[in-house]
């Protein structure tokens, strides 16, 4: 679950992402509160532009401990990137090999029933 919100006229206003959201509702639950999507919203994000590249997309995710980053040009949302879409794009990229390249030679173990 994730989604940007923005004003009328485009700019952003805020994302709301699964984990701010089971945070927030464990927080409504032990306090007996209504929850409310102003509650879930993360007003302060970091953000990425269209011209961005992978590695600025990583590590800005990394440095701000975060999963998804609001695509803007300017002031304009274009949409919300993910660290899984980051990671795809860099495997198509570098053609990677797959997890069997990697595992090739390892015994299988005992199976355990």
């Amino acid at each position: 679950m994730r989604g940007v919100f923005w004003n009328d006229a485009g700019h952003l206003q805020g994302i709301i992402v699964e984990r701010d959201s089971l945070k927030a509702i464990d927080r409504a639950k032990s306090s007996g509160l209504q929850l409310q999507v102003k509650d879930v919203v993360s007003r302060e994000v970091p953000t990425c532009s269209l011209n961005d590249t992978e590695d600025m997309l990583m590590e800005r995710m990394v440095r701000n401990n975060t999963q998804y980053l609001p695509v803007v040009n300017g002031t304009t949302v274009f949409g919300m990137i993910s660290i899984s879409e980051v990671v795809k794009m860099r495997l198509k990229k570098n053609n990677a090999p797959s997890l069997e390249h990697f595992t090739r030679h390892l015994k299988p173990r005992q199976q355990y029933a």
